[in-house]
């Protein structure tokens, strides 16, 4: 069997840590005899296939002359170019049974859903239409996030108010795109629920994903104290103003605790806005930014951690959650989106509603020196999300449902 990949993740840019899920499966999938993986993806330096530790890498050059630059940066442009012949070709000379695509916004997913001759299965991952929505939580708005931007930044169009218009336009290829494609992969009931809405027509398979190997070798150990771990990429609808009104309410109780967050710098422009906000200090509220880590650390943290905290206001299946779990980090989360097929509040972590800072706090300061609770937590979210996570089962799952995926669409195609 061939398997192409699309992805819209620049593998060969300098400083590259991204797509760890994509990678994982590849690495997987190459492996076993008698299964060759490629992928298509955007490149700033390549414009020529190669092949790398088994895998065939298919790079679609993004030519930007600066009227291009220009328009991308000023006028919030979400698609850089469009190079139809590039990826068809690359589908011809690949010659695939089916084509597994990460990402319905992406320039090359746009392209792909010309390509009728192969089966197209969508790997679910995020949905963007929820996240626009949740991209300012209460008390924040374009105007009085933008406003407090450094002026160089505000010029340049770096804000996360610029990147909210360019993801309303991804968002918009996205809702585009699910009615062109009829497979699905995804791994929560939500996600399920919102292709359904998307595409009415759509055929929709489980498939878990493979993390990272580091957080399958480390395992959770109760530590003396109160330490929080989070994990946060910087956007406003991960999150931030629930940490900090959860970290100052703790603060009020006269809980002693550190919480540490990583994924972003204490120096990151977002981090000040926020406090000038809401009118607290991170810092005065025990909360630190680690800037970020490598697999091998963060799985580290989460084993001396006492509980990690996913407090995002929209997520389907967030990776840094289940990697919580696999390494048996009592997680506490909000209630929102896929999470509750992760979680089952009070059996394999601990759910708080969306925003609900007090609740999130309460969960923290009446749950951290219950020792036997946690440890039982912990050994049962581990328990689950190995076998969600197990990546045997998984591409055994996999390759049965390329095949389903494949008669269905000869059955299909041949009527």
């Amino acid at each position: 069997m061939r398997v192409l990949f699309t992805s819209h993740l620049f593998y060969d840019e300098p400083g590259y840590s991204g797509g760890s899920w994509i990678n994982a499966l590849m690495d997987l999938l190459k492996d076993i005899k008698g299964i060759d993986v490629g992928i298509i993806y955007p490149s700033y330096s390549r414009n020529e296939p190669y092949c790398a530790n088994g895998i065939s890498y298919f790079p679609v050059k993004i030519r930007l002359n600066p009227f291009i630059k220009i328009k991308h940066t000023f006028c919030t442009s979400a698609q850089l170019v469009k190079d139809d012949n590039t990826v068809k070709k690359y589908v011809e000379y690949f010659k695939p049974d089916i084509i597994q695509m990460f990402g319905l916004e992406t320039i090359v997913s746009s392209i792909v859903k010309c390509i009728t001759t192969v089966p197209v299965v969508v790997h679910i991952q995020g949905i963007c239409e929820p996240c626009l929505k949740a991209w300012f939580p209460k008390g924040f708005t374009k105007y009085n996030v933008w406003n407090r931007y450094p002026f160089k930044q505000r010029l340049l169009r770096k804000t996360i108010v610029d990147k909210y218009y360019r993801f309303r336009n991804l968002t918009k290829i996205e809702k585009d795109n699910y009615r062109c494609y009829h497979y699905y992969l995804g791994r929560t009931q939500w996600d399920k629920d919102m292709s359904l809405k998307n595409s009415p027509n759509r055929k929709y398979y489980v498939c878990n994903e493979v993390i990272r190997s580091d957080f399958y070798e480390q395992t959770w150990h109760k530590r003396e104290g109160l330490r929080l771990v989070s994990i946060n990429n910087g956007e406003l609808y991960k999150g931030f103003d629930t940490i900090l009104l959860a970290a100052h309410s703790l603060t009020k109780k006269g809980i002693s605790f550190v919480w540490d967050v990583y994924g972003i710098s204490a120096n990151a422009p977002i981090i000040k806005i926020v406090e000038e906000i809401l009118g607290y200090s991170f810092n005065e509220n025990n909360v630190r930014f680690n800037g970020k880590k490598t697999a091998s650390e963060l799985a580290k943290e989460l084993s001396s951690a006492t509980f990690y905290v996913h407090p995002s206001h929209v997520d389907n299946s967030p990776n840094s959650l289940c990697e919580a779990q696999i390494v048996g980090t009592p997680t506490v989360s909000t209630y929102i989106g896929g999470i509750p097929s992760l979680v089952k509040d009070g059996v394999t972590g601990y759910l708080f509603d969306d925003g609900d800072f007090e609740q999130l706090s309460n969960i923290i300061a009446g749950k951290y020196m219950l020792d036997d609770e946690l440890t039982n937590i912990s050994l049962k979210a581990k328990h689950v999300a190995s076998l969600r996570h197990d990546r045997s089962g998984i591409v055994e799952n996999l390759l049965k449902t390329y095949q389903k995926i494949i008669l269905d669409f000869n059955e299909y195609t041949d009527k």
